[in-house]
């Protein structure tokens, strides 16, 4: 990764800070909604940490000076989609739209449903072409291709795959065996062959409570996008309440911004689901993302300093806020120049320790002969800095790794 002083200099609007040569004091400035915390949590007693630790840790290590240091982006991809049916839907016939020959079918029947038969079931293409399990459906798919689709297989399930003379397109999935109204049937298509994509990422992978949960839906063919109308998105809670989302269309542009309820049980998982079809064609693609909902327990105090340590390398101390006694974890990355004066990775540090409630402070150590190791030196600058409750395993408080903070060079 390079990048020039000037240009460093130009995304330096996390800290405003003075300086004289490594003796620098500063605020820190968050930009984002989801980096602010403008109030923490009132204090639990009877939670379950996962982490209780009271040993002060500190240690740094160097890092690859070429290595791409990019903001970590929560995102999942699906080229298959599935929906329920009931029995008689499923003798009458369901359509079904496949992108590219070839696609794998997954069948499985609700509890105490009827089981089917790989010869019980019919495929009519679009001009009318009947495909029995003789002629259309060419093999089962084994387990392992399931799995790799996250798909468990049960042995009351059907998989196949569709052969190539059934082609791609407008399809009609029947049941010849007659199925009763009140069984249900989970129909997985898996469009492996298809370019076509439905990706959705979330900024994050933990929000804090309260807050707002940002994500962004995409339909991509080959790196080209798509336009998508999505037919259904929700939230899914740890319980399994179902909650409706209303993603905003700008152009290519299909985000979503949610207000969130109040964190529930340590590590509980929410799901956001999204269905959409291709405009057109009518191609089907669902997709889901997991995250957390944590509460806010501590948060940087605003105020930091860093220091030459004689020998001993470079220390930037931050004050924190804390709501909750626990283990909490400060880390963040520093950019040394190399000889053409680009800023290039150099170590990383991390610094935990237990803390009881009230203001305290953190500090970060860059050891010297880590940095020696590298060749690189003054000026430096820091980026990705985190604040983490080891606690209760959540990422608090950041800033971007497009922010930086300059250390003995002046004042910014």
């Amino acid at each position: 990764m390079k990048m020039t002083n000037t240009a460093a200099a130009l995304c330096a609007t996390a800290l405003v800070a003075t300086s004289t040569a490594f003796a620098d004091t500063g605020t820190l400035r968050f930009a984002g909604a989801n980096d602010r915390i403008e109030s923490l949590s009132k204090a639990r007693s009877n939670e379950d940490l996962v982490n209780v630790n009271r040993e002060r840790v500190q240690y740094s290590w160097v890092l690859d000076q070429d290595a791409q240091l990019r903001q970590q982006n929560f995102e999942a991809s699906s080229r298959g989609f599935q929906f329920t049916v009931t029995g008689e839907e499923l003798t009458r016939g369901v359509a079904l739209v496949t992108d590219a020959p070839g696609a794998a079918l997954h069948i499985s029947p609700a509890r105490d449903a009827a089981r089917l038969s790989e010869q019980s079931l019919q495929l009519t293409a679009s001009d009318g072409t009947r495909h029995t399990a003789a002629t259309g459906l060419r093999r089962a798919v084994d387990g392992a291709t399931l799995r790799a689709y996250g798909i468990p297989f049960e042995s009351s399930s059907l998989a196949f795959e569709l052969a190539p003379v059934v082609g791609a397109g407008r399809l009609t999935l029947q049941s010849l065996q007659p199925l009763s109204g009140d069984d249900r049937y989970v129909v997985q298509v898996m469009d492996r062959n298809s370019t076509l994509a439905l990706t959705l990422s979330a900024a994050r992978a933990v929000f804090l409570e309260n807050g707002i949960l940002r994500a962004r839906a995409a339909l991509t063919n080959n790196k080209s996008t798509s336009a998508m109308v999505i037919a259904e998105s929700y939230l899914a809670s740890p319980e399994g309440q179902r909650i409706p989302v209303t993603f905003d269309a700008q152009g290519d542009k299909v985000t979503l911004n949610h207000k969130l309820p109040a964190a529930g049980s340590v590590g509980a998982l929410w799901d956001l689901h999204v269905v959409a079809r291709e405009a057109g064609s009518g191609v089907m693609r669902n997709v889901k993302t997991s995250f957390a909902i944590a509460r806010p327990t501590a948060r940087f105090a605003g105020n930091f300093r860093s220091y030459d340590v004689p020998a001993a390398g470079i220390g930037v101390s931050f004050g924190i806020e804390v709501s909750d006694a626990g283990r909490y974890e400060v880390r963040a990355v520093l950019l040394g120049s190399d000889q053409s004066g680009a800023l290039r990775p150099a170590v990383m540090a991390s610094s935990a320790a237990w803390f009881q409630p009230g203001t305290s402070t953190i500090e970060l150590r860059f050891d010297a002969d880590k940095l020696a190791a590298t060749g690189l030196t003054a000026p430096f600058a820091m980026i990705d800095l985190q604040l983490l409750d080891q606690s209760r395993v959540v990422a608090l408080q950041s800033l971007p790794s497009r922010q930086s903070l300059h250390l003995g060079q002046g004042a910014n």
